[in-house]
């Protein structure tokens, strides 16, 4: 269940198991009382499947294609784990938008690099082409 982007107070994320695309806002994040520190659960699928994203252990060693798929989707999802992780109540009060939030957790020559234009991803297809990105 990739990460293909993160919008102004959402993200957009692909089902591994049903390959549907959907929009998952900041209200619709279950609590994260019971959830390890350093993991963000989203909520369940249509089709009942349920996301994990865990943040890159410490000591990680960098992403071997810089700039990949893989790459951008672990520097969303690093981010984004950090900056959701402090309770989406005060979340959702603050009044810069999300991704606004996680591109402050970027460094910006990442950002330029990687997100010059927006917090997206590109995935590669069976057959080597490139899926449409998120306008």
């Amino acid at each position: 269940m990739p990460i293909l982007a993160i919008e102004e107070d959402s993200l957009r994320q692909r089902c591994a198991l049903c390959a549907v695309e959907r929009l998952v806002t900041l209200g619709e994040l279950p609590p994260h009382d019971d959830v390890p520190e350093g993991s963000l659960v989203l909520p369940p699928c249509a089709c009942g499947a349920v996301e994990h994203l865990l943040h890159a252990p410490p000591g990680e060693p960098e992403h071997p294609a810089p700039g990949s798929f893989g790459h951008k989707h672990r520097l969303l999802v690093d981010a984004l784990v950090e900056e959701l992780r402090g309770g989406k109540r005060a979340l959702a009060r603050r009044s810069a938008p999300l991704r606004q939030r996680v591109e402050a957790r970027l460094p910006h020559e990442l950002l330029e690099r990687c997100f010059s234009e927006g917090l997206r991803t590109q995935e590669k297809l069976d057959g080597g082409a490139v899926a449409e990105e998120i306008r």
